[in-house]
Order: C-alpha cells, then structure tokens, then sequence
C-alpha cells in the first residue's frame, strides 16, 4: 500500500467509512461504495493494479459528496447518474491533487504526469485539464 492510498483510508476512517481489500472477486468486478453501510470494497484482483488509488479516492467521494444510496441513485436515470459519476470523478480528483502537488512548481502541473502518477484512466484527460485549470485560477 503506498502512501496516497494510506491517505485517503485515514480520511475514510475520520469519516467512520470501513474500506474492505478483497482477495476473492474477480479481476473484472469494479470497487463499490456502499453508501448505507459505509463500506467501501475495493477489488485487489484488479488487473490494472496502478488504477487502485484513483479508485479508492473515487469511491470515497461518493462519500463525501453525500450521494444518495446506489438503489436511489439507479433510479434517477442514466443522465443523473452520468453526472454523478462525472462530479465523483472530479472530487476523486481533487482528493489527489495535493499528494501531486507536494514541493511541485506550479509551472510544472501536467495534466498527463498526474494522470500517470496516479492510475488514471486515459479518457479522464479532459475531466483533469478541467480541474487543474479551475485550480489556477
């Protein structure tokens, strides 16, 4: 476990949330926030083991963008649930934007090298120019 990943369970923890390391799912099951239970599970069969801490920082925002629980959620239609995947996403994000931006000069932000350093899918790129342009302003 690295330290970002360290991290983000100290803040699952202050915010009462049990994250669960899973052995025992296959290597195609996504992580899952289960809002009710505060339970986290994240999947450690994932083949992209890199993807791992964005998915954890993922998840938690589910938590701290106060979602609704995922039965709600499903209900509301393909288009909300698009956007809050999109605005988790970008909380997610955000989460990680300090562990980048430690003892970096802010010239050197590069929305690639963060979405490398951290396991970010690709078709993110978009979402991250976003949210760092937003924070230089």
């Amino acid at each position: 476990m690295n330290q970002v990943q360290l991290s983000l369970l100290k803040i699952a923890r202050q915010q009462q949330i049990t994250v669960i390391w899973s052995d025992q799912l296959a290597s195609d099951t996504p992580p899952l926030a289960l809002i009710k239970q505060r339970v986290i599970i994240m999947n450690l069969n994932w083949p992209q083991k890199a993807e791992l801490t964005f998915q954890l920082a993922h998840e938690l925002a589910h938590f701290l963008n106060n979602e609704p629980y995922y039965s709600e959620l499903y209900r509301t239609g393909k288009t909300n649930l698009l956007q809050i995947e999109a605005q988790t996403n970008k909380c997610a994000i955000k989460l990680l934007l300090p562990f980048y931006l430690d003892g970096l000069i802010q010239t050197k932000v590069n929305a690639w090298d963060f979405i490398k350093q951290f396991g970010i899918p690709s078709h993110y790129l978009n979402l991250v120019r976003e949210t760092l342009h937003d924070l230089q302003k």
